[in-house]
């Protein structure tokens, strides 16, 4: 994980999308920016001047409380929002870790010790540039998806948060995360 470039707001890094009755939902976590500075992802401050995670929350459990495996994520999931993170960093990595456990999946992260624009990219494909907000969202095509059954809508909706897939499919999830297909 490259912890060491510096915060590029209206991406990812702060931001995901859940599906709700209307369509796809975004869910920011606010933060403090310094005037005119670049802060490296690591050290990036988490705004709490807002009750985002009540918010979310909210949002959360009006999407998915009825879906079929919201009782078995859910207290082990807030209790990654009720951790008061003062970085993004930080939060980031947690809910990373949490997720990966839910998807048992084993891999290990690793964090950057400084940003080298010249460190040799071939062991890796860097995503960083193409995965933004700013493209609207049914053209970010990143991969080929395996459908499954979602809450809301009759047509499949792609790019969601994974609290979409664990909610709805469970111990199934690991399996659409492994078939599915990477296109950049």
């Amino acid at each position: 994980m490259e912890a060491h470039e510096y915060f590029v707001k209206q991406t990812y890094r702060n931001r995901c999308y859940i599906l709700g009755a209307d369509g796809p939902i975004k869910l920011v976590v606010p933060v403090k920016h310094g005037k005119g500075k670049k802060n490296p992802m690591k050290d990036v401050k988490i705004d709490y001047s807002t009750n985002w995670i009540k918010d979310h929350w909210r949002a959360i459990e009006s999407c998915y409380n009825k879906s079929p495996f919201f009782e078995h994520y859910v207290d082990s999931f807030k209790s990654v929002y009720d951790v008061k993170h003062e970085n993004l960093w930080d939060l980031n990595g947690e809910m990373l870790t949490f997720c990966l456990r839910c998807l048992e999946m084993d891999k290990e992260i690793f964090s950057t010790e400084i940003y080298d624009h010249d460190r040799d990219v071939s062991s890796y494909r860097d995503l960083r540039g193409y995965i933004i907000p700013k493209n609207s969202f049914n053209n970010r095509k990143l991969y080929t998806p395996v459908t499954y059954f979602q809450m809301f809508g009759k047509a499949f909706v792609e790019n969601l948060s994974i609290i979409d897939l664990l909610f709805c499919l469970g111990p199934e999830s690991f399996r659409v995360v492994t078939q599915s297909k990477l296109q950049v």
